[in-house]
């Protein structure tokens, strides 16, 4: 077990030759599955007998604190929820996460914007990234980082026939 932070997390994963890769986020108490909050990240190279954060730390897991050494992304500070969409490696082999926030779980204008956003981890620092916005919390999309260094995020992002319900209009 990774991570066990209140009431359970949603995991998004990647693996690149002998290297896996998770981001999670967690539950928080009271609220449960309608909440979700934070980023956390954490990798193995040694097909999980070690984990460690983006800066190569160590990780004791389980994770059952919600400020431990794996948090990439605090968005409780933030008053936002997060959901999950992607993770990846750049072409300096550095995760990037594919995420959203909202400001509540109900859908409607009322809790937007959704801003999907990136998190990518510098080498030194992670550095958020809002880029486009999206009409419901369980929008999903993908992240594809080229050889060559390009991103594409293919997902629902425009406003499909039923504004504000998952899936609209399908962009690159």
């Amino acid at each position: 077990m990774i991570s066990g932070i209140e009431m359970g997390d949603y995991q998004v994963s990647w693996c690149s030759a002998k290297r896996v890769a998770t981001a999670f986020d967690f539950h928080p108490r009271p609220g449960g599955l309608n909440f979700r909050a934070n980023v956390y990240y954490a990798e193995t190279d040694d097909f999980g007998r070690t984990w460690r954060n983006a800066r190569g730390e160590s990780l004791k897991l389980p994770l059952t604190e919600t400020n431990n050494p794996a948090l990439a992304y605090n968005s409780r500070a933030d008053g936002l929820l997060v959901y999950l969409k992607d993770v990846n490696f750049d072409r300096e082999s550095r995760p990037v996460v594919l995420f959203l926030t909202s400001k509540g779980f109900e859908p409607g204008p009322e809790n937007g914007p959704r801003e999907w956003q990136t998190l990518r981890w510098t080498g030194k620092e992670w550095l958020r990234r809002p880029f486009t916005t999206s009409g419901n919390d369980y929008d999903h999309g993908s992240l594809y980082i080229e050889p060559d260094g390009t991103w594409r995020v293919i997902a629902p992002t425009e406003l499909g026939p039923q504004p504000c319900n998952p899936g609209g209009q399908m962009v690159m």
